[in-house]
Order: C-alpha cells, then structure tokens, then sequence
C-alpha cells in the first residue's frame, strides 16, 4: 500500500505514439510545450485543457516570445578578404562597444575599425551595444 502512495506522487507524463521523428521549428516546439502541459495531470496547466482562454495565453506568450527573439541572429560572419591589423598580443573577450561611436571603444583596438564596419549591421544594430572579442596569438610554422 505504501508503495502505490509513493507512485501516485510522481508525474505523470504525457506519451504520444509517433510513426517517425517530429521535426518543428522553435514556434511549434513552443506550442507544443504549453499544450502538453495541459495533459500532465499534476501541473497547473491541467486546468486549461480545452479551455477557450488557452488560445488567448498561447497567442499572448507567442507575442512576447516575438519581441524577444532576433529575426537576423548571427554569432559569426563570412566576409571576403579582410586585411587584419598588425599584431600587438591583444586578448580581450566580449568587450562591449557601440558601431556608430568609435570612441565607446578604446583607441588601441581601432585597427579592429574597418573589420567591424565591414559588417552587415542593420540601422538600429549601429546603435546598440555590440561585444568584440580579440584574440592574437602567434601560431609557429610547421616543420
């Protein structure tokens, strides 16, 4: 007896059958979330289940999600030929900087200018503070 008490504590998870794999996009990934959350019988969501107010939830969270995430992420950039700076032994890590202000960003690290304006920055991206990472070292030739 106690050992069925203890089983009822646990979660209880929702199990689909699934042909082959689902392949969503961030969006459904997220809706799907939220929706089977209805159908855990211990979480709060449970309520909701069918209910019309968890559309109006759904449509307000996707809303919020909207506003938060970037439409053009990037973490890196192909460029054609750049010419680099010479070398000075500089290693600096997410230094935060402004585009449009070449003072918001120390006169050593100028040479690092034209490489930045290089990129394909949108209007309002010039504004913000951006990170810049610089790490030079000396690499030895091969024998």
């Amino acid at each position: 007896a106690a050992m069925a008490r203890r089983e009822k504590q646990y979660p209880q998870v929702l199990s689909l059958p699934r042909r082959r794999p689902l392949r969503l996009d961030l969006r459904s990934q997220l809706q799907w979330t939220v929706v089977s959350a209805t159908y855990c019988e211990v979480s709060p969501w449970r309520l909701l289940r069918r209910h019309p107010a968890l559309e109006i939830i759904l449509g307000q969270f996707l809303n919020c999600w909207r506003g938060c995430v970037h439409k053009r992420q990037r973490s890196f950039l192909k460029m054609d030929e750049v010419e680099f700076p010479p070398p000075k032994d500089i290693n600096i890590n997410m230094m935060p900087f402004v585009p449009s202000k070449p003072e918001s960003l120390p006169e050593e690290y100028h040479g690092y200018l034209p490489l930045v304006t290089e990129c394909d920055l949108e209007h309002d991206e010039e504004s913000r503070v951006c990170y810049l990472t610089i790490h030079e070292s000396v690499l030895d030739t091969g024998p």
